[in-house]
């Protein structure tokens, strides 16, 4: 949860809020990877 404190002047200034959205953000991309991943083994399985 952000909170008013972790704001400065509309940016984000709490170290920990940044980390943690950096990771999610990672999280994100991994997890759009690996459903990319099995999709085109679903395909395949399909011969399309």
């Amino acid at each position: 949860m952000i909170e008013e404190k972790d704001f400065h002047r509309k940016e984000i200034v709490n170290d920990d809020i940044l980390f943690r959205m950096q990771r999610l953000v990672e999280d994100t991309v991994l997890l759009v990877d690996a459903y990319s991943s099995i999709r085109k083994i679903k395909d395949a399985e399909y011969d399309f």
